[in-house]
């Protein structure tokens, strides 16, 4: 598990609504996000945005996204955070394939709702004195409609959906492939009279009948919310 850092606010803020650096440079985040769009599925680097939703105590509701830190580092700036975003420039909403963890922070009820559930050691509580902070496994899509807008706006875009259902069937294909070839060399030792005294436990397990089609079927079906 990588080191959890604890980023001063003033970090933070220079952080806030840019795409991850390229050469040194921070990339656009309009084009960042397109960019993560139009690429294959990958879980370590593209789901890189934290994504900060305040409703303030006038009832404005303001998003912030920063690249740089996760959300549980980004809670230990503690509630002094809350009065900074106050001036901050916001962002629009990410994609679900944007993003890899936020909070909804409410102003009024003193309430920090974050996710996803924290590694543990790692879920943040001081410097939130008088605040109510809860880890969860809201989503994002959750964070949006817990502000009265609409889910479907951050709902996984069509394209990379089609990308990322190529990349759930290729690796179960590829597990039932080790799966045969493990089965064939098994099956040549033993024709050949070599005794196996153990079968290795670590072999990977069998997957599910046509596992990634399934996940890419869910996925689907959550799509078009049926």
């Amino acid at each position: 598990m990588r080191e959890q850092r604890r980023p001063t606010i003033e970090q933070i803020l220079d952080t806030l609504n840019e795409g991850v650096p390229w050469l040194g440079i921070p990339m656009d985040l309009d084009y960042h996000r397109d960019y993560v769009t139009r690429s294959d599925p990958d879980p370590y680097y593209l789901d890189t945005e934290t994504i900060v939703t305040v409703r303030f105590s006038d009832g404005r509701v303001r998003d912030f996204t920063t690249t740089d830190y996760r959300i549980d580092e980004v809670m230990t700036a503690g509630a002094d955070l809350v009065t900074a975003l106050q001036g901050a420039p916001h962002t629009t909403l990410p994609r679900v394939e944007h993003v890899r963890g936020g909070a909804l922070i409410d102003v009024a009820a003193r309430t920090v709702t974050a996710w996803p559930l924290p590694h543990p050691g790692t879920a943040v509580v001081e410097g939130w004195g008088g605040w109510e902070v809860i880890w969860s496994d809201l989503g994002l899509k959750g964070q949006v409609a817990a502000t009265g807008r609409d889910p479907a706006v951050v709902a996984q875009t069509p394209s990379h959906l089609v990308r990322e259902a190529a990349y759930l069937i290729s690796a179960s294909d590829r597990v039932q492939d080790i799966q045969q070839y493990l089965r064939e060399q098994v099956a040549e030792v033993r024709e050949s009279g070599a005794e196996i005294l153990k079968e290795a436990p670590y072999a990977p397990a069998s997957p599910e009948a046509d596992g990634g089609r399934a996940a890419l079927l869910a996925r689907l079906v959550e799509l078009r919310g049926e």
